[in-house]
C-alpha cells in the first residue's frame, strides 16, 4: 500500500477530560504534501464549534508543510465529543481528516437531565419542585455557572448537600402562574 499523499502531524487531537463551554483560542496541526505534485486543499471543519484562524484553502508544493490553526469552543454535551477537520482535494475527495476528541465530565453523573413538574390552580398545589443532583465521584463537586431559565415561571437555586465535597444540587421550581395544560422549558448553563 502506498503512503498517503497528505500527512498530518499529529494525526489527531485528544483533549481528554473537559468541562462545558471550555474555549481553546489556538489549536493547530501540520499538513505535509508527500506527493510529487502541487496539492490545493479546502479545509472543512465538521462543526461550527471549530473556526479556522487562516484561509479555508491550503496550497502545498511537493514536500511542503504548513500549519492549520483553529479555535475550538465546546458546548454543553455529556460523554464523548468527536469532531473532525477534513482536507478536501480535487473532485471533492477527502484527502485526510484530523479528528478532535474530548470527554465531557468523565466522572460527573447527574441524577437526571429532565425534571417533571406539576402545577395546579388549586391552592393545595400552588407550585411544584424537583431536584437535579450533579455528583463527581473522583474529584471536587461540580460547579454550575451561567445558569439561565428560558421562562421566568421556572426558577432554580443550588441547595445545600449532605456531601458538599462531591455533589451539587440544583432545585427547580415551577411557579403557579403557568396556564393549565402541558408546558416545557429549559434551564441552561455550564458545568465545569
Amino acid at each position: 500500500k502506498s503512503a498517503p499523499l497528505i500527512q498530518l502531524k499529529p494525526a489527531s487531537l485528544d483533549l481528554g477530560a473537559v468541562g462545558h463551554g471550555r474555549k481553546y483560542d489556538k489549536l493547530s496541526f501540520q499538513v505535509r504534501n508527500s506527493g510529487d505534485q502541487q496539492q490545493s486543499l479546502s479545509i472543512r471543519p465538521s462543526c461550527g464549534c471549530m473556526k479556522l484562524l487562516g484561509q479555508p484553502v491550503l496550497t502545498l508544493e511537493p514536500g511542503e508543510q504548513k500549519s492549520v490553526d483553529f479555535r475550538l469552543t465546546l458546548g454543553r454535551g455529556w460523554g464523548t465529543f468527536s469532531k473532525r477537520i477534513d482536507l478536501v482535494g480535487a473532485q471533492q475527495r477527502v484527502m485526510a481528516s484530523f479528528p478532535v476528541k474530548a470527554l465531557f465530565h468523565p466522572n460527573v453523573r447527574t441524577s437526571a437531565m429532565e425534571v417533571v413538574l406539576t402545577t395546579s390552580r388549586d391552592r393545595s398545589l400552588p407550585e411544584s419542585s424537583g431536584r437535579l443532583i450533579f455528583n463527581n465521584s473522583k474529584g471536587p463537586a461540580p460547579v454550575l455557572t451561567e445558569l439561565q431559565s428560558a421562562d421566568p415561571r421556572i426558577v432554580f437555586k443550588t441547595v445545600e448537600s449532605v456531601h458538599p465535597e462531591q455533589e451539587t444540587i440544583l432545585e427547580v421550581r415551577s411557579l403557579p402562574t403557568w396556564p393549565a395544560g402541558r408546558f416545557s422549558s429549559q434551564i441552561t448553563g455550564l458545568c465545569n
